[in-house]
């Protein structure tokens, strides 16, 4: 103990009072409000990131600011999972022509013009 006290400057008195001393009040505080995030994050499964944890805390009655949330969620390894990009899957460059108005199914469909949903184009009779 001798060795590590003289490695790191201190005097062994002063490390075994360190070691003995209670958290303070903000390490105490901290822990409280690490169990909270650490919920509210679950809670969201994990898409809560720091602005929507500090408001759930918010509307709970903590009393927090907004930057000591962002320093918990990052020492507890906290982060929102981002949300799926959007993708289109529409072809909308493609060649092909409309294949339910395509000629072989106009000619399997016994008419000679094309198929449309318009009623306006139908004629009489729809």
């Amino acid at each position: 103990m001798a060795e590590c006290c003289r490695t790191l400057r201190v005097s062994p008195s002063g490390f075994y009072a360190w070691q003995e001393r209670p958290a303070s009040a903000r390490a105490t505080r901290d822990q409280q409000l690490r169990v909270q995030v650490g919920a509210s994050h679950a809670a969201s499964r994990g898409r809560y990131g720091r602005p929507r944890v500090w408001k759930d805390l918010s509307e709970a009655g903590e009393r927090v600011s907004q930057k000591r949330v962002g320093r918990l969620m990052r020492e507890e390894g906290l982060r929102a999972r981002a949300r799926k990009r959007f993708r289109s899957t529409t072809m909308s460059e493609h060649d092909q022509g409309c294949t339910y108005a395509s000629e072989e199914n106009r000619t399997r469909l016994g008419t000679s013009r094309p198929a449309t949903r318009d009623p306006a184009l139908r004629g009489p009779g729809w």
